[in-house]
């Protein structure tokens, strides 16, 4: 099998879907998958993100449709018909209209759609992703639900040292987005309980007061990697996300979770945390406080036992499955 993947990886920071192509990626070569390198190459399956190629801009449709039916992008290989047509698989995130709030689908939504009617099969990242496409009357039964899996060669607990119940909770947050729904405001907020030191990885708003957040700029995976084991638990009030790759990087780092309730991240992080309350006050960050020290160790215990449900092995054979699958149905 051979595969073709639309969306071109950075090794600088440049978001979760970028993290994740990278480690997917590394984990099909080391089960000796092969990697086309160019949309006109001979393979099997193109593999597609949403509406994005990354750091090159919004998908071209014009080109799946011709991958699809002809098998490549170039004139003379559709006239010649000197390539086989391809199957096409959509790897969808979510709605940016419900994650931006607005009642109108966005351009970058119109053509993920478009995208996703040619797929020969989706692959969602959380139920809530399903779910949130339903609204919009979209819906196949060509599909699959897969978590995101990180490298567990960098995020692990190797070296970690855990909390002891009695020092000060050292809480790290990141964003790569400047994204107000990313809770900024939240961050900020807890960084003012002196029961805690707050870090930030990544943009902060220049509209919101950083209390007394220290705020450092977006990190490479290693780096992101080593705050994550120095942390004591990760602060996630990110609102509508689908399958944040963040917070499977923190808990495959040991650590627990306090999250935003919306969109899909209570779908990973619900056993390894505690949900936000609905009022962010200093009361009910002292009590969410309280509810995460009582329970550490038992938050704790189940990521230890559950580590390899965060990891890229887990995801990968789940897309290998889907990819045998879809290759099989000639």
């Amino acid at each position: 099998m051979k595969i073709f993947i639309y969306y071109t990886i950075t090794n600088n920071p440049f978001g979760g879907a970028n993290s994740f192509f990278r480690t997917l990626i590394e984990f099909f070569r080391k089960n000796n998958i092969e990697i086309a390198a160019h949309i006109n190459d001979e393979y099997d399956i193109m593999l597609i993100n949403s509406g994005s190629r990354g750091q090159d801009g919004p998908i071209n449709i014009s080109d799946i449709k011709n991958v699809k039916r002809f098998g490549s992008t170039s004139f003379w290989d559709m006239a010649l018909k000197r390539k086989k047509p391809k199957k096409i698989i959509s790897r969808l995130d979510g709605i940016r209209a419900l994650y931006a709030q607005q009642n109108e689908l966005t351009s970058m939504d119109l053509l993920q759609l478009k995208a996703a009617q040619l797929a020969d099969h989706i692959i969602y990242q959380s139920v809530y992703s399903i779910e949130s496409f339903r609204r919009f009357q979209f819906q196949t039964n060509q599909c699959t639900v897969i978590a995101n899996g990180v490298n567990p060669s960098l995020f692990n607990t190797v070296d970690k040292i855990f909390w002891d119940g009695q020092r000060k909770l050292q809480c790290l947050a990141a964003s790569w987005s400047n994204n107000p729904l990313k809770g900024h405001q939240t961050i900020a907020a807890f960084s003012e309980n002196s029961e805690i030191d707050v870090k930030f990885i990544g943009r902060w708003p220049q509209s919101v007061d950083k209390k007394n957040v220290n705020c450092v700029s977006a990190k490479t995976q290693d780096e992101l990697a080593l705050a994550l084991k120095k942390a004591d638990f990760f602060l996630h009030p990110s609102e509508g996300d689908n399958c944040p790759n963040v917070v499977l990087e923190a808990l495959s780092c040991g650590l627990p979770v306090i999250y935003h309730e919306s969109g899909g991240t209570g779908e990973i992080a619900q056993p390894y945390g505690v949900a936000l309350s609905k009022r962010i006050d200093k009361q009910a960050i002292e009590q969410t406080l309280q509810i995460l020290k009582k329970d550490y160790e038992i938050f704790k215990a189940r990521i230890i036992d559950h580590q390899t449900m965060f990891s890229i092995e887990t995801a990968g054979k789940k897309y290998l499955e889907v990819f045998n699958r879809i290759c099989s149905n000639k």
